[in-house]
């Protein structure tokens, strides 16, 4: 008989762990070479370029998992879900310290003088989310199988504390902010208001470029100053991690002459951001490097109702939201197609298997996103920097076919 549950189990979890993933060495001081001009010859030397923290300790994070496992109809449905918490406290973090240290320095691109940064445990950020997944033998006969499985995650966290501070900019020349009450990997940029017209060029232009003619990007004055200034006019844009879907359906068909089988798993990701550094270095328009074909629509003195800013000799780029694009995305991540001979053919041969197979991967992605790949990240596994897109080298696709034998 069929039973409605064959399967009910209920799972609890919870445990402390330790994280001391930092690169090595990055807790003493270390030193480097530098040149400096004596009279008019460059001489190379080495000076100190980071601070020690003997008391650096792990981070700490506590998790509780509450899981659930149910099966009906003699497992042909099986459900797996779950919800974890986790908190993490003595955050491992690369902060800056305060410039009555001494250990600050110039920065020549931003005209600023910055604070050093000394790794220390500061701050505790929280995640939690859902896990589910869904398996289904949604045909099962003596010839013809088919099987989905629906995978569903998202996750969410939140900056707690960062030690008594109520920001953090890791690398002012990079739109990431640690900030308390957003997300790690959240965005902290100007917010852009078209393009500087002639009769608003000048010296009160609202860009914080040392040039302001007409043609340059033009910023919102958040704070009603009248100019455009980091501490008063960037804005917050929170970047949770998007909601992360699979679909896969696997499909088999048993003749005399053989087995069919087809597997098609879709990948999505849905709500999620990203900032396209890359975009933002080919639409300088400065004539040195390849640009973007946006600047075939640049403003030019005939060409002012347009939201490309002009060419110019010296630009830099202006950290905005303009360049914040929405990367949700859905992939064909693989499609595989195989035929599997019959024993009573292959024994003869003494074989215990001989399949046939054709296989494609990444072979299609649906997404808005104008950057090479909505997937792909050049920051490894680091969650402060997650949501930047340097321009690395995209998922490549991928065509296969073969043949195994097992004897």
């Amino acid at each position: 008989s069929v039973k409605k549950v064959s399967e009910l189990k209920l799972r609890l979890s919870a445990g402390n762990t330790g994280n001391q993933g930092i690169a090595p060495y990055s807790s003493i001081s270390q030193i480097a070479p530098y040149r400096y001009n004596f009279s008019n010859t460059n001489t190379q030397g080495y000076a100190p370029n980071s601070v020690n923290n003997q008391g650096l300790g792990w981070e700490k994070t506590f998790q509780v998992d509450l899981g659930l496992d149910l099966g009906l109809l003699n497992n042909r449905i099986l459900l797996t879900a779950d919800y974890y918490y986790k908190k993490t406290t003595a955050l491992l973090l690369n902060a800056p310290v305060p410039g009555t240290s001494g250990l600050s320095y110039y920065d020549p691109n931003n005209n600023l003088s910055q604070a050093s940064t000394v790794y220390q445990n500061v701050g505790e950020v929280e995640n939690k989310g859902i896990e589910l997944a869904l398996n289904t033998r949604t045909i099962a006969t003596k010839r013809f199988n088919w099987n989905t499985l629906f995978i569903f995650s998202k996750n969410s966290n939140k900056i707690l504390s960062l030690g008594g501070l109520d920001q953090i900019i890791p690398n002012i020349s990079l739109p990431s902010v640690l900030q308390v009450g957003a997300p790690v990997g959240s965005f902290y940029v100007y917010q852009t208001d078209g393009i500087i017209q002639e009769n608003e060029a000048g010296p009160k232009a609202l860009t914080p470029q040392a040039n302001k003619s007409a043609g340059g990007q033009k910023y919102k004055d958040i704070n009603g100053d009248g100019k455009i200034t980091q501490s008063g006019d960037r804005v917050l844009i929170k970047n949770n991690p998007g909601v992360n879907l699979g679909l896969t359906n696997t499909f088999s068909f048993k003749t005399n002459a053989g087995t069919i089988d087809l597997t098609i798993f879709l990948q999505s990701v849905q709500g999620a951001k990203l900032y396209n550094n890359n975009r933002a270095t080919l639409e300088l328009n400065t004539g040195y490097y390849n640009g973007s074909k946006t600047a075939l629509n640049r403003y030019t003195p005939t060409n002012t109702n347009t939201d490309v800013k002009e060419a110019y000799q010296e630009p830099s780029v202006t950290i905005s939201d303009r360049y914040i694009e929405d990367a949700s995305y859905v992939r064909l991540k693989n499609v595989s197609l195989g035929y599997t001979l019959p024993q009573v053919w292959t024994s003869k041969a003494k074989l215990t298997n001989v399949r046939i197979y054709f296989s494609i991967q990444n072979y299609k992605t649906w997404t808005k996103y104008t950057g090479f790949d909505p997937e792909a990240s050049a920051n490894g596994q680091s969650q402060i920097y997650r949501g930047i897109d340097n321009g690395v080298y995209p998922n490549y696709k991928t065509i296969l076919g073969g043949l195994s034998l097992s004897f």
